[in-house]
């Protein structure tokens, strides 16, 4: 929806900017030239969309996938609400990732070797807890680090101390 709106105010954008250049031109030869000119610049917009579409293969399917996603009927916001649904389990992916990505890294120096870590993430994005596995006897140090790095409280990070290959 968002792309044919963006559209529709490029080609209305596009025809007022036309009709001024069309009042611009003298009263002579150069107006028809000016009106050929400006009359393929709008063609050219008016198809430029609709040639891009075709181009890119399953034009049906990427019609039906424009109605489906982009325009739900009614009060039906199933697919809109899908999507944002989607779109944050991707976030909270990625935020877990990369922070068990840090937060192995800045462990490791504390605990003098690896750290194994599995952060618990909410459905809104916020932590929840934080699993370590240490090398034994480097427990309580990593837990206390973790505590630092993350704001949680000590009591929401796990710890399981084990030899770590």
């Amino acid at each position: 929806m968002n792309l044919l709106v963006e559209w529709v105010r490029r080609l209305v954008l596009l025809v007022i900017v036309v009709s001024f250049l069309e009042l611009l031109a003298p009263p002579n030869n150069l107006r028809r030239y000016v009106r050929l000119v400006t009359g393929f610049l709008v063609l050219t917009a008016v198809l430029a969309p609709l040639v891009a579409l075709v181009r890119g293969g399953d034009v049906l399917g990427r019609i039906a996938e424009a109605v489906e996603l982009r325009l739900p009927t009614g009060n039906d916001s199933r697919p809109a609400s899908g999507l944002a649904e989607t779109d944050r389990q991707l976030q909270n992916a990625l935020f877990s990732r990369q922070l068990t990505t840090y937060l192995e890294q800045e462990l490791a120096e504390t605990a003098g070797g690896r750290v194994g870590v599995a952060v618990r993430v909410d459905g809104r994005g916020a932590l929840e807890g934080v699993m370590l596995a240490t090398p034994p006897g480097r427990g309580a140090r990593v837990r206390a680090r973790a505590a630092a790095l993350t704001g949680l409280e000590a009591g929401k990070i796990l710890v399981v101390e084990e030899a770590i290959p």
